[in-house]
């Protein structure tokens, strides 16, 4: 089945934040002016495609669709199974190729409360919870969320932790994020930009910036599979392990990406095969100590990893790779 038959069955929405109220959502003169209504549409049972224009968009209900939850913060954009959100838009394209992300940011934003105040902000700026969910996000800024609670709740028969996944959190099926922006996320434990138990998780051009938590401070990723390609994990903070990534993931392929000035070892490999090619890793830290072996990648016994043609800050003697090597650099300023 075709995209654009797709789109004709499941329709699509528009959303521009300068729209009027009461607007259908059917055509950019008639927009939805917030992101909730468009996720609650679902014509003929799946997932539909949303446009949204340059704004910032805050949740306004939380993962039941309550308008007013016993606590605020659990308001998030909960995104229905075969959602697919593209951002980037001035408010009249006709073709996705038309928009621009860089001048006209789609911001999905968790300061839910009084701004510029992050201690009411929500734990969770977005959730996927459906069985078997699927979603795309392309060409979104996903910021601060702040996953400091004690709670939890149940969702679709999953335990969702108030304390980890504060910019997106996703708990199975296959999701993907293509250009999205993840930055200035908080979490308690683990997950402060991204948090994933999903089947398979793939990220193309995208950034995880400035996030912060206990594991896995920009994305903490445990599943069947993950692609990280052409992204850029910078200044993420752990206190525990993985500043940038930690992975408990049975097959992982890191490809071409920006890892740098992360803490606590940028790359954690907790278990399964990983393939890390053509990467740049540098002025990442362990101990607080950038000449520390562990720096960039480390893993436990369990895990296994092919490294290929990647640029690494230090000398060979450095790292305990442990697995197949060929055509990497060390030591040499990029």
């Amino acid at each position: 089945r075709t995209d654009s038959v797709q789109i004709f069955i499941c329709g699509r929405r528009y959303v521009n934040a300068a729209a009027p109220a009461g607007g259908d959502g059917a055509s950019w003169a008639t927009a939805f002016n917030n992101l909730d209504d468009a996720l609650a549409y679902n014509a003929g049972g799946c997932g539909p495609e949303i446009w949204v224009a340059a704004g910032t968009y805050r949740p306004g209900k939380d993962h039941t669709g309550n308008t007013n939850p016993a606590d605020p913060r659990r308001k998030t954009f909960l995104l229905p199974t075969g959602v697919r959100i593209y951002g980037g838009f001035v408010g009249n394209e006709s073709s996705i190729e038309a928009r621009n992300i860089v001048a006209h940011a789609t911001i999905l934003s968790g300061d839910i409360g009084t701004l510029g105040t992050d201690s009411d902000n929500c734990y969770h700026v977005a959730l996927a919870l459906a069985p078997n969910s699927k979603s795309l996000l392309d060409g979104l800024r996903i910021e601060d969320g702040r996953a400091n609670g004690s709670g939890q709740f149940s969702g679709a028969g999953l335990d969702v932790l108030d304390s980890q996944g504060a910019g997106l959190y996703v708990t199975n099926g296959a999701h993907t994020l293509r250009q999205v922006t993840i930055r200035d996320n908080r979490s308690t434990f683990g997950g402060g930009g991204l948090l994933s138990f999903a089947d398979s998780l793939r990220m193309e051009r995208s950034s995880f910036l400035d996030n912060a938590a206990s594991t896995g401070a920009g994305v903490f990723a445990s599943g069947t599979y993950l692609s990280l390609t052409n992204s850029v994990l910078h200044n993420n903070t752990a206190t525990g392990t993985g500043g940038g990534l930690f992975l408990n993931v049975a097959n992982a392929s890191l490809t071409g990406n920006t890892i740098v000035a992360n803490n606590a070892s940028a790359v954690r490999l907790e278990s399964g095969q990983t393939l890390l090619a053509n990467n740049l890793f540098w002025a990442n830290a362990l101990g607080g100590n950038d000449q520390q072996s562990g720096a960039d990648v480390s893993k436990q016994g369990a895990a296994t990893a092919t490294f290929q043609h990647n640029l690494l800050q230090l000398p060979y003697g450095n790292y305990a790779l442990g697995g197949t090597e060929q055509g990497n650099v060390f030591g040499v300023m990029p």
